[in-house]
């Protein structure tokens, strides 16, 4: 699947939904998963650009591991 500078854009876009999301959520271990979430979006938006380079169409990095759940207390 060829990546392109949108989906990285929508990748961010993600991130930043689950952010604001997480502002509205009162039970801390939906709140953590979200911003967990939140941060793999961003992660994964880093890893297409660097290996696609900047401006060009570049394959997706293959993700095989599931997000893992949030600790409960």
């Amino acid at each position: 699947m060829s990546v392109t500078r949108e989906n990285v854009a929508c990748y961010r876009l993600y991130a930043a939904n689950c952010i604001e999301l997480a502002e509205h959520v009162f039970d801390r271990d939906r709140r953590v998963f979200l911003l967990n979430m939140a941060r793999d979006w961003l992660k994964l938006a880093d890893q297409a650009e660097k290996e696609g380079g900047a401006g060009h169409d570049f394959e997706a990095p293959r993700v095989d591991s599931q997000p893992e759940p949030p600790a409960h207390r």
